[in-house]
């Protein structure tokens, strides 16, 4: 996410030595980032891993909830990234999908 963040700032300045308009941040634009994840698997997963699970290798869910354990580290994830605000929400829930639009 820094390399993402550090190419938008960049890609802005290169683009002004083009000659085209450049988006700068001012103290009124803030920075943010949603990240979302999927804590089920999907697809051809689920059928390797059930196959795999009637062996007793493998479990179909983490032992940890991969949600709690980012907001759990949302501060140093917020200073390691560089960003104001950042959200942790679940891929599967469609209300946090429709956050990503308005940020846009």
């Amino acid at each position: 996410m820094r390399k993402l963040l550090q190419n938008q700032i960049l890609g802005s300045k290169k683009a002004n030595k083009k000659g085209a308009p450049v988006t700068t941040l001012s103290e009124d634009n803030r920075l943010a980032s949603l990240i979302y994840v999927n804590e089920q698997f999907n697809g051809w997963k689920v059928w390797c891993l059930r196959i795999l699970q009637r062996a007793q290798a493998l479990e179909l869910r983490l032992p940890f909830g991969q949600i709690e354990v980012l907001q759990e580290n949302l501060d140093l994830i917020r200073r390691q990234i560089g960003l104001e605000e950042v959200e942790i929400l679940s891929a599967t829930d469609p209300d946090a999908l429709a956050k990503a639009a308005t940020l846009v």
